[in-house]
């Protein structure tokens, strides 16, 4: 994800579901700011 050419300033770029059809376009965030979603799923939600 990180060497993606639609990434700027060490932003990764990408697009989130809200709802079934909607889409939040343009989502940026930092490689920490993943880490940390994903732990937090790992952790709170499976």
């Amino acid at each position: 994800m990180q060497h993606d050419k639609k990434n700027r300033d060490q932003h990764i770029r990408f697009c989130l579901l809200k709802d079934i059809g909607q889409t939040l376009p343009d989502t940026t965030a930092t490689p920490e700011q993943i880490v940390e979603s994903l732990d937090y799923y790992c952790e709170n939600l499976l």
